[in-house]
């Protein structure tokens, strides 16, 4: 029975809010456009990386030290970076994927890109610089191109 005098009386499936199809794929290409500015904006670095500016040196690992379970890698947040003619240096950077085991003073291959405050290991391609930026901006295109042709879609009908 409804009352009259009481508002809102709606069964409790008529107050489920529901998406409308055009809201679903403009939220899908915000997402994925967010997507590829972040994935965008470490190009530069990845490029310096790739390219001859990167200047090698050696990293003196610092005194912090961090290692997850299960990962073969750790990062030093305070070590020391010189380059190999000794015209760069740089003091309390970080470097990320330090082979296991590590210990404060260890030396570890370093590339410099003139990134503030982080140098990166030498040899890997696979990780932070490389391997985040090219997912995010696949995953990034996915949603944005699912988002145009789902909005295409619901206009064509």
């Amino acid at each position: 029975m409804q009352d009259d005098f009481l508002p809102e009386q709606e069964q409790p499936e008529q107050r489920r809010r529901r998406y409308r199809p055009e809201q679903i794929a403009f939220g899908m290409i915000f997402f994925g456009v967010l997507l590829l500015l972040l994935a965008g904006s470490h190009v530069p670095t990845m490029l310096r990386l790739i390219s001859n500016e990167a200047v090698p040196g050696t990293y003196v690992v610092g005194e912090s030290i961090t290692c997850t379970k299960g990962s073969s890698a750790c990062f030093s947040g305070n070590g020391r970076f010189v380059s190999d003619d000794g015209t760069v240096v740089h003091a309390d950077v970080l470097l990320q994927g330090i082979p296991k085991p590590v210990r404060a003073g260890d030396r570890v291959r370093a590339i410099d890109v003139g990134e503030p405050g982080e140098v990166f290991v030498h040899d890997g391609r696979t990780s932070w610089p490389y391997g985040w930026p090219i997912g995010l901006g696949v995953v990034g295109s996915l949603l944005a191109g699912f988002g145009s042709w789902r909005l295409w879609r619901w206009w064509k009908s």
